[in-house]
């Protein structure tokens, strides 16, 4: 390439280096915040690796969003995650497999396929997902059987705030807990709506022990709560403080025999 003379030159360096750092601090900003977006239904079923934004809905034929790292936040914004629209088994909004620290929130979960599909949850974590925190989201599955609201099964330390969880499917429980490690989790100022007459409100099953749940309003269950024995596992020792049941179908609470140690207190 022929040169001109010298302040020519540069110019048209100083002009390179410029555009070089907008290009920079335009993508720049990204990586330092540490977040990534997703926007469009192109990133359903993503592996969410670092703090991320919502700033579009997601129409999802199978799973919405995957946690794959510990100490991150999800921040849906208030957008919409609609799932499992193929009508697939086992196809989940948001699903945590074991990963620790992570955060949930402002995140409207909707079941996408009245018909078809079992075991649709809203929020799943799994396998030791411990110390995280759900908090602000809206969840509704429809019609699927044993599509809970949200399930955590073996995980232990989680908060459960200020969300909203309706279920209208067979045995689609509010909020599931399942396994002898899901331990201490803090549930509190949720409400629920169980419109099926098998589903309950809080569902706690394989020893789910030591858990708390306080000031939330159940509009709707057949159970308020139901406490299981399964396999030689109880779930025991778990504390329920100024809970509001407007209308349950069957019973407020229900405790199979040889589970002990449950606390009630001030139950409206």
């Amino acid at each position: 390439m022929r040169l001109g003379k010298k302040g020519e030159f540069v110019g048209f360096t100083l002009l390179a280096l410029l555009v070089m750092g907008l290009f920079f601090v335009s993508f720049g900003d990204l990586e330092i915040s540490g977040y990534a977006v997703y926007s469009g239904d192109g990133d359903c079923g993503s592996e969410v690796t670092e703090s991320s934004t919502l700033e579009g809905n997601l129409n999802c034929g199978g799973i919405g969003l995957e946690i794959h790292a510990n100490g991150i936040e999800l921040d849906c914004q208030g957008w919409n995650i609609t799932y499992g629209i193929n009508g697939s088994d086992e196809v989940y909004g948001i699903y945590n497999p074991n990963y620790d620290d992570v955060i949930i929130k402002n995140c409207n979960l909707y079941d996408g396929n009245s018909t078809n599909g079992t075991y649709q949850f809203g929020i799943y974590f799994s396998g030791s997902s411990n110390s995280g925190n759900i908090t602000n989201n809206t969840v509704k599955t429809v019609g699927g059987n044993y599509s809970h609201g949200i399930r955590i099964d073996n995980s232990e330390n989680n908060i459960i705030s200020g969300n909203s969880f309706t279920t209208t499917g067979e045995y689609s429980h509010g909020i599931s807990f399942k396994g002898d490690l899901t331990v201490s989790q803090d549930v509190f100022s949720n409400t629920i709506n169980c419109t099926n007459d098998s589903s309950n409100a809080f569902n706690l099953d394989l020893g789910a022990h030591d858990n708390s749940f306080r000031n939330n309003v159940i509009v709707d269950s057949y159970n308020g709560i139901k406490l299981f024995v399964n396999t030689g596992l109880y779930s025991e020792n778990n504390t329920f403080r100024n809970n509001s049941f407007s209308n349950s179908e069957n019973y407020d609470l229900i405790i199979l025999s040889g589970v002990n140690g449950t606390t009630l207190r001030d139950q409206n």
